[in-house]
């Protein structure tokens, strides 16, 4: 029988094509379970690849690299991983390219890179000194060489870079297709402080004895710091605090400039205060300073000042320059 004119095949059925409410249903649960298979498949390509870089980095000849033990390696390797799993993942979730993100062009990056630098690493630098002055800490200035300095900064760099690029650039981006702009602040804030936990302890395999197995050796130790309440309740609080102020700064600004800048600058804070200073005794300060930085009342109240600075600089405008004013029209076209 001849086709009629304007005739169309029939589309196969689909079950969301005839109950269109179901499209959504559909995204926000496939969502979600790409997000889990992305971290999961992260943590065994991190596991596969930790031997290859531990040996790469003792073949180099650099001594800083031969005496890295094995779980920095593991560290370094995960977040490797993540960052070459991104684009399919992305692929996956259908976004077409880093535009997707809504990163926007930042007018006051250097004033917001620099500022978030100083305030960081100043009011941590601060928090040190008191607790040099109370005699909770003794310090070794002999200890911060030129050496031990450059190193510190390239870390700043390297880290500050890359995890801002993953969790408040690439991540945040991908759980606001399922969430809200606060409830993907949140969930990124706790996802950051989680996977900082996922640390195997320091010795877990010893340097003499990696092989290709010693990756996912680690992998089964990663969750060690989850059974220390006092440790979790104290270091959990002060990484999700600096995951709020991190993505608060990212949403305000669309950019990532303030963040690598806060980043940057507590990374410089904490290593080099604890390059220069030991603690006088296991129990010294405590409960307003732990071991280093990262632990006791001390670290907290100075994220929440932070916090509460960041807050006023972005939100008010406080600071803002003339660039910033100059730009806001061009924007509100």
């Amino acid at each position: 029988m001849p086709k009629r004119a304007g005739w169309k095949p029939a589309l196969p059925f689909s079950f969301s094509r005839a109950f269109p409410p179901c499209v959504l249903l559909e995204n926000t649960v496939a969502t979600p379970l790409k997000i889990l298979a992305y971290f999961l498949a992260t943590l065994l390509l991190g596991a596969t690849l930790a031997p290859l870089l531990f040996w790469a980095g003792h073949a180099s000849g650099s001594t800083y690299l031969r005496e890295t033990d094995f779980q920095r390696y593991f560290d370094r390797a995960i977040l490797l991983s993540a960052l070459l799993l991104l684009w399919p993942a992305m692929r996956a979730l259908h976004f077409s390219g880093w535009r997707d993100f809504e990163l926007r062009r930042d007018p006051a990056r250097w004033q917001h890179l620099v500022g978030g630098f100083l305030l960081a690493c100043g009011l941590l630098w601060l928090l040190g000194g008191c607790g040099i002055v109370a005699g909770f800490f003794r310090v070794r200035w002999s200890a911060l060489t030129p050496g031990a300095l450059g190193s510190i900064a390239l870390s700043a760099i390297a880290v500050a870079c890359l995890e801002e690029m993953f969790f408040r650039g690439a991540l945040f981006g991908l759980v606001r297709r399922a969430a809200s702009d606060k409830m993907a602040l949140v969930f990124i804030a706790a996802l950051f402080a989680i996977l900082h936990f996922l640390k195997p302890p320091v010795g877990v395999v010893a340097s003499e004895v990696v092989t290709w197995s010693s990756g996912f050796v680690a992998l089964t130790r990663v969750f060690w710091q989850f059974g220390q309440p006092a440790l979790l309740a104290a270091g959990f609080t002060t990484l999700f605090l600096v995951g709020l102020i991190l993505g608060w700064a990212r949403w305000q600004t669309g950019a990532l400039w303030a963040g690598i800048g806060l980043h940057a600058g507590w990374i410089v804070g904490l290593k080099t205060f604890a390059k220069i200073t030991r603690r006088n005794g296991s129990d010294a300060g405590w409960p307003w300073f732990g071991e280093n930085l990262y632990f006791g009342l001390g670290p907290v109240f100075t994220l929440l000042i932070t916090g509460a600075i960041v807050w006023l600089w972005l939100r008010r405008g406080i600071f803002n320059t003339e660039a910033e004013e100059a730009e806001a029209p061009r924007q509100q076209r």
